[in-house]
């Protein structure tokens, strides 16, 4: 089944144009793992998908529902049973491990018990069963990205965006860390949708890479 179609896409910014008639299906399941340079539109991409912004044409379906379409956002962020996880990890600085990755749960009203629950099985699922009391500013990179990662789980959402989060990282422990994802993917069974430049990392995520290149998607390799 289909979870995500891009159809006809398109985004400007001014005069300049960053997405020209994208075409993308991505089924349930899959590991996709798009390609390109700086500047190319892959963030952007992201963006749309995530309802944080609208096309200025095309329009994007979840699980054959239009969520967007020129000009507007259809179906809200909070709505479309996303997780994202930026390039710069977006944790927030005063709060602990613990109540980042329980933020999300807050905002949808689940019960405190169920929440605290939920909370200490993400961080054991990502190996920081102890790290709940540390703020940002107390964990290392990996940990941060791990963190980030358990909050963007913790919706137990259908597609997982990543944004380069592995691009600060040292290179043993960045293959570790997409290794870990794999195994987590294959286990719950989300959707990934990946931005990258590094075509190694593509090649370890992926089920499927697609490049994109001045706005347009080019070939795909299997």
């Amino acid at each position: 089944m289909k979870l995500l179609e891009l159809v006809a896409l398109e985004k400007r910014y001014g005069e300049r144009p960053v997405l020209r008639g994208v075409d993308l299906a991505v089924d349930e399941g899959e590991r996709v793992v798009l390609v390109g340079p700086s500047g190319c539109g892959k963030t952007t991409l992201l963006r749309l998908v995530a309802g944080l912004d609208a096309p200025d044409g095309g329009e994007i379906r979840l699980a054959g529902e239009v969520v967007s379409r020129a000009g507007a956002v259809i179906v809200s962020p909070e709505a479309r049973g996303i997780g994202m996880v930026f390039q710069d990890l977006a944790l927030w600085p005063h709060m602990t491990a613990r109540e980042n990755v329980a933020f999300p749960l807050r905002a949808r009203g689940v019960p405190r018990r169920e929440r605290d629950r939920r909370v200490a099985e993400l961080l054991e699922l990502v190996g920081l069963p102890d790290a709940g009391d540390r703020r940002p500013a107390e964990l290392s990179g990996g940990q941060r990205q791990r963190v980030a990662l358990a909050r963007a789980l913790a919706a137990e959402p259908r597609l997982l965006l990543l944004d380069e989060p592995f691009t600060s990282l040292d290179p043993e422990l960045a293959d570790r860390l997409r290794g870990d994802l794999v195994a987590l993917q294959e286990r719950l069974g989300f959707t990934l949708l990946h931005v990258t430049h590094d075509r190694e990392e593509a090649r370890q995520l992926a089920t499927r890479v697609v490049t994109l290149h001045r706005g347009h998607l080019g070939e795909e390799a299997r």
